[in-house]
Parts: C-alpha cells; sequence; structure tokens
C-alpha cells in the first residue's frame, strides 16, 4: 500500500496563521475588559440591584400561579394570575418582573317568583274564610283582602261590637312547614284610620295539627311578626282575644296575613310599609253593593228553592243543595251575580247569574244556585263530604252576604 506524503508548509502560511492568532487574543483582552468594565458600572449604579456571585452563567425562570376562585351570594369569581420572572446572568445580575393578571366574573341571576319559599302553600291556592263579614255599600271587607298585599284593604267582622272570638281562616291546598306570620292588626288605609278603628291586641292562631298559640301585639301601625316552632299545617286560623279600643269605631279589621313575602321571611316591617306605599292601590271606592235582600238554603223539587223550608244542614245523601237569593223586580239588567260554594275552606264550585227575570205577580226575583256531589268529590262520589260548608254571594265582584250550613250523620 503507497502512502502519500504531506508537503511541508510554506513561510508565507505560517505566517498568516501567526497573525490570526494575535487576532484571537486581542479580541479575547477586549471582551474581558468590557465585562469588567460593565460589571463595575451596574455594582455602583442601583442599591436595589441584587448581587449573586457564581462561578458560571446561570439561567433561572421561576413563575409562581395563583389562583383564587372567591364564592358569594352573586356568584362572583375572582381570578388572579401574578408570573414572577427571575433571570440571573452569568455576572450575577439578577432582573425581576412581575405580572398579575385580575379578572372578575359577575354572575347575578335573579328570578321572579311569586314568594320565595318552596316549603309554604301557594299563595295563589289560599282559600281565606271567616264567621262572619261586614256588609257595607261600596265597599269590600270579605277575607280575601287580608292576602293582596295591600294594606289600605281589610276585612272586617260584621258582629255587634269588638268583635272579640271572631275568626278568619286561611285554608292552604295542602300541608307546608310554617314558622312566622305576618300581621298588619287594623284598618291600615292611613294611620288615622287605624286609630279610628279597633287594633287587634291579642290572638289565638290554631293549626291543622291541633296545637294553637296566644300572642299579644303591640298597638303599632304597620307589620308584626309572630313567630312559633315550625308547624306542618293545612291551615292557620286566627282568632281574635282582646282589642285596642278605636276612637271612632268598635269594628276589628285585619288588613293583612301573610307567610309569603321576602319581608316576613326577613321580618322587615320596614320593608313591608315601603312595598305598600309603593304600591297601594287607588283609593276609589267601589260601585255600592245595593240588589240582594236575602239569602238563604233550602230543600228543592226539581232545583227550585223553597223559601218556607230554610235549612242549615244536610245529611250525606241529600241532593241537590240548593242556595238562592232574593232581589228586587226593578233590579236593572247587567248586574253579575257570583255564587261561590266552600267546603271546609275549599272553593269547590263557582256559578254566575247574569240572566233573570221576574214572574208577573210577584214583587221579588228569587236567584239560585245548586250544588252536586260530583262538584266537590268527582262523577262517581255518592255522598257528601262530612263537615262545615259556606255560600257567598256576589255583585259585580264584590262580596254581598254569605251563609253557613253543615253536612251530619244521618
Amino acid at each position: 500500500m503507497e502512502e502519500s506524503l504531506k508537503e511541508p508548509k510554506s513561510n508565507e502560511e505560517k505566517k498568516k496563521n501567526k497573525s490570526l492568532w494575535i487576532i484571537i487574543i486581542v479580541l479575547i483582552i477586549v471582551i474581558i475588559g468590557a465585562l469588567i468594565a460593565a460589571f463595575f458600572v451596574f455594582k455602583g449604579g442601583d442599591d436595589s440591584t441584587k448581587n449573586l456571585n457564581v462561578g458560571e452563567a446561570v439561567n433561572v425562570n421561576e413563575e409562581v400561579n395563583e389562583n383564587k376562585n372567591i364564592s358569594v351570594n352573586e356568584s362572583v369569581n375572582l381570578n388572579a394570575n401574578t408570573n414572577l420572572n427571575v433571570d440571573i446572568n452569568a455576572n450575577g445580575d439578577v432582573s425581576e418582573s412581575m405580572n398579575t393578571n385580575t379578572e372578575t366574573d359577575t354572575n347575578t341571576n335573579t328570578t321572579a317568583v311569586e314568594y320565595v319559599n318552596p316549603l309554604m302553600p301557594p299563595l295563589a291556592e289560599t282559600v281565606v274564610t271567616a264567621s262572619s263579614t261586614l256588609i257595607s255599600a261600596g265597599y269590600d271587607y270579605s277575607p280575601s283582602q287580608v292576602i293582596d298585599q295591600d294594606f289600605s284593604t281589610s276585612w272586617v267582622e260584621g258582629v255587634d261590637g269588638d268583635g272579640i272570638n271572631e275568626w278568619i281562616k286561611m285554608q292552604f291546598s295542602g300541608a307546608g312547614q310554617i314558622n312566622t306570620l305576618g300581621i298588619v292588626p287594623g284598618f291600615a288605609k292611613n294611620t288615622t284610620l287605624y286609630q279610628e278603628n279597633n287594633r287587634i291586641k291579642t290572638v289565638e292562631l290554631e293549626f291543622s295539627d291541633g296545637s294553637s298559640i296566644t300572642n299579644e301585639l303591640s298597638d303599632e301601625y304597620g307589620m308584626h311578626f309572630i313567630e312559633f316552632p315550625t308547624k306542618d299545617t293545612s291551615y292557620i286560623k286566627m282568632t281574635i282575644k282582646d282589642i285596642y279600643a278605636g276612637t271612632k269605631y268598635t269594628d276589628s279589621p285585619v288588613a293583612e296575613l301573610d307567610i309569603w313575602s321576602d319581608y316576613v321571611l326577613n321580618k322587615d316591617a320596614k320593608a313591608a310599609l315601603d312595598y305598600y306605599e309603593t304600591y297601594k292601590k287607588p283609593s276609589a271606592s267601589a260601585p255600592a253593593v245595593k240588589y240582594i235582600s236575602k239569602i238563604y238554603m233550602a230543600m228543592g223539587i226539581m232545583g227550585s228553592p223553597t223559601p218556607e223550608i230554610p235549612v242549615s244542614f244536610y245529611s250525606p245523601i241529600a241532593e241537590p243543595f240548593v242556595a238562592a237569593a232574593e232581589i228586587p223586580v226593578n233590579t236593572p239588567a247587567g248586574i253579575t251575580f257570583t255564587v261561590k260554594w266552600y267546603n271546609e275552606g275549599h272553593l269547590f264550585k263557582t256559578e254566575e247569574i247574569t240572566s233573570y227575570t221576574a214572574f208577573e205577580g210577584i214583587e221579588v226575583i228569587t236567584l239560585s244556585s245548586a250544588a252536586y256531589i260530583k262538584d266537590l268529590s268527582g262523577p262517581t262520589a255518592n255522598a257528601w263530604g262530612l263537615g262545615d260548608y259556606k255560600v257567598e254571594w256576589y255583585e259585580n265582584n264584590l262580596l254581598s252576604k254569605s251563609i253557613n250550613f253543615a253536612v251530619t250523620p244521618e
């Protein structure tokens, strides 16, 4: 095998290599000098600069990420991201930078509901009855006025004297868990009428579980709150036991009974009064109730009432029940007479009468409404439920008169 021999370098090439090394050495000396000069310049420049002596080049990157979620009642999410960067160069110089990004996301969801507590029976399905009702031309003092969220309207008992032992009852569609009753105990249209009428001082509350409590109220205009251990009850019956005497009248009104509203749940009497002042109804009087002169329950022959045989009770198999009302023969056309039937506080039939004619030689017109077992209990039922019944007569939606009767065992 042959070997190829390299030719020796010429003197000219050696000179070029020597010059190149000199240039490289000079450049290194210049760079080192520049670095030393820069070191002393930065060292004396900023007292807040941090110095770290290290033997070799170090690169450090630190990142701090902090995520915080804060939950409050209005569902507020606060995200805070903080980035901290630390750089350390070969000469021990430290540089820091911090970036903070804060994002606030607020989501408020408001749902309009009738009233707030799902454990309470619905307001719309509550039926209010009373032991008696004041009948006065131009005004509606019926029991339903206590659940209309209007202080200016009231139920007023209809007996002579101060109304002691008269009662009003809220019958619910089902049982609900209740521990507070809001009550406006008086005629609260304004403070003058409040003082002129009786104000209720002591009440007895009765519940469907058979329990009862007695509570005394202060004589103060506005809403009061009666608190009691939670009751699982299908009704609240309130009986007047004592009153603060009015300066002018002996009636004992109740403006409001409330278990549903936010201001009852929060025990906030000021909010209740503010609500009334904002949403109170106009004070104009309604048309007078003036045509029904007499009502009665009667045994019927083919649905025709017989006023000579009025009754206050029925047997479970009697049919039909007949309610009658008398109006004068000169009653003008166009009036709507409404009849509402209740069993144990539950409305089970409503009938409207818009057509009425006088018979020749008769001085009154008799209106009648018949109720059948099927109206209360369905088409297959064959007996009335035992207990208390009530019929209310209205003229153009204003309560005129009411009558109570009972179904008792044969």
